[in-house]
């Protein structure tokens, strides 16, 4: 979903839908292709500058993005290398900024943690690019089954000890 997102926000609209994995590219290989469909909502709001920001910006309104969404798949344990079901969530504000600059000042400012992320508008916004953007930031790569899941023994023991040949060259 192509959009001027400028124009999408000042007219106050919002989306939802649930768009299939395959428009997930980058996602579904992270789960290894075992993504469902992703249900997601996309909300506006644009508020007016005040004083300096005013002066920064040169723009007579502060514009947002907030994007939701909700993916199920599979990953893989990092310990125990069995499947690992996953649903991640998102719901997170963007600031939307007029250009890199006044983006990269926003991200650099002292209270920037407590800021929306900025990203910067575009004519052509792809807006399922963002979403899938912000479904990949909040996944946890390292999450797994529980702390006691272990490699299997039948992994653990097929390979061959790499030091067992130093152990023939070892000097009396």
């Amino acid at each position: 979903m192509i959009i001027n997102l400028n124009d999408w926000i000042d007219a106050a609209q919002s989306a939802q839908g649930e768009t299939p994995a395959s428009e997930f590219a980058n996602l579904g290989d992270l789960l290894q292709g075992r993504l469902g469909a992703v249900r997601w909502h996309v909300t506006t709001a644009r508020h007016a500058t005040q004083g300096a920001a005013f002066v920064a910006e040169l723009e007579p309104f502060q514009r947002f993005l907030n994007v939701q969404a909700q993916a199920n798949g599979v990953t893989t344990c990092p310990r125990c290398l069995g499947d690992l079901p996953v649903t991640i969530e998102v719901d997170n504000t963007l600031q939307v900024f007029q250009t890199e600059a006044a983006a990269d000042a926003s991200a650099m400012n002292e209270d920037a943690d407590a800021q929306p992320d900025p990203i910067v508008t575009s004519r052509q916004f792809n807006l399922i690019a963002q979403i899938e953007e912000e479904l990949l930031l909040a996944l946890d790569l390292h999450r797994v089954h529980n702390p006691q899941c272990e490699l299997p023994q039948e992994t653990a023991s097929s390979k061959p000890n790499p030091f067992a040949a130093l152990a023939g060259l070892k000097l009396n």
